[in-house]
Parts: C-alpha cells; structure tokens; sequence
C-alpha cells in the first residue's frame, strides 16, 4: 500500500511537473511580448508626438532645409581670368563658376545683367592674395563674397550658391 500511495505521488508530482514546465515558457514568452511592446509604444509615441526619439538629437529645421534641398537652375557664366593683388609679384587665377538659384525668372536677369555681375566679381577676385585663397576655407570665404557681390547686383531674386568647375591659381 504505501508503494502505491508513493506511486501515486510519484505521478502526481511528474504531472505537476510537467505543467510547470509548460507554464515557464508561456510565462517568458508573455513578459517579453510585453517589454517589446512598451518598447515599441514609447518609440512610436516619440516619433509621432516628440519629433523623434530622443537618443536621435535635434536638428534645426533651418539646417534641414538648406541641406535637403539644392537649388534647381545654374548659369554657367563664362571664363574669369584676372590678376590676383600681389604688389611683389604678378599672381593670376583663372576659374569658372556656375550660380546657383531656384527661380527660372532668375535666368533671364542673369543674361541681361552679365556685364554688371562680370565686373563686380572681378572687382572681388582682384581684391584677393593668394594667400587668402590658400588658407584653409579660403574658397568657401571667396563664394561667401562672390554671393554677397552677385545678389546685390541682382534685382528680382537670389543666387543661393556658387559652384566651382575650374579654379586655378599661380
């Protein structure tokens, strides 16, 4: 009799054994599905209502748009060689640029307004040495200017950027 009744437990217990067994990965499987979840949810709620998620940082929007979006139209405008300021030596540059600009209005301008643009990046590129050239972001200090001299000069829009396609200087 107590071998029966030790039977008895004995299968009692390996039943009950087996339903633990079952219910751990139920379980596991429940508390992970949940964690995702929230997971996923904080994610979205961010992403929606936050404009991002944290750990991404912040841009400016600014930033964003003159970045994401170059212009649409260039004026290829021709050859410029001129000689650079040196009162020691004769130094030239020879370079040509492109201009940069969104409106298609722009262009007509440009053709019409050649002359005036021609002399006024002249006068800038004769201002220059070839040191202020050489200097690291001397190019982009000379486009800052280009750009400065070239909107004033134009009446009904704006260049928005210079594109080099041939810059050389000696």
């Amino acid at each position: 009799m107590a071998a029966d009744a030790r039977a008895e437990q004995g299968e009692a217990e390996s039943k009950e054994g087996k339903k633990e067994k079952k219910r751990k990965p139920v379980i596991l499987f429940i508390i992970i599905g949940v964690v995702l979840l929230l997971i996923l949810g904080t994610a979205a709620f961010f992403i929606f209502f936050g404009g991002g998620l944290p750990f991404m940082g912040s841009d400016d929007t600014d930033a964003q748009e003159e970045v994401a979006v170059p212009p649409r139209f260039t004026y290829p405008m021709a050859e410029f060689q001129v000689n650079l300021y040196d009162p020691v030596a004769r130094r030239f540059l020879r370079m040509k640029i492109d201009l940069a600009y969104d409106e298609r209005a722009l262009n007509k301008e440009i053709e019409t307004r050649e002359s005036e643009l021609r002399s006024s990046i002249i006068e800038v590129l004769r201002s220059k040495t070839v040191d202020d050239l050489d200097e690291p972001g001397g190019m982009k200090a000379l486009e800052e200017d280009l750009l400065e001299v070239v909107n004033n000069v134009l009446l009904e829009g704006e260049v928005r950027a210079i594109y080099y396609k041939e810059f050389i200087f000696q």
